[in-house]
């Protein structure tokens, strides 16, 4: 299991995107945040840097 950065998804540089990809698809199957700038989803509010609840968008549309 690789280990997720403390830091925003949108922070990642492309090597560090490429290597974490792997564990970050296990983060969209159960996605409760996308970042209004970037649209990347996370399970966690605090990898996404303008996080909005998933929940919350789909009630509006």
């Amino acid at each position: 299991m690789i280990r997720l950065p403390k830091r925003e998804l949108c922070k990642l540089k492309k090597e560090e995107l490429r290597v974490l990809l792997p564990e970050l698809v296990e983060h969209l199957v159960d996605g409760k945040y996308v970042c209004r700038k970037c649209a990347r989803i996370a399970h966690e509010k605090s990898l996404v840097c303008k996080p909005v609840k998933v929940s919350e968008l789909r009630s509006k549309s």
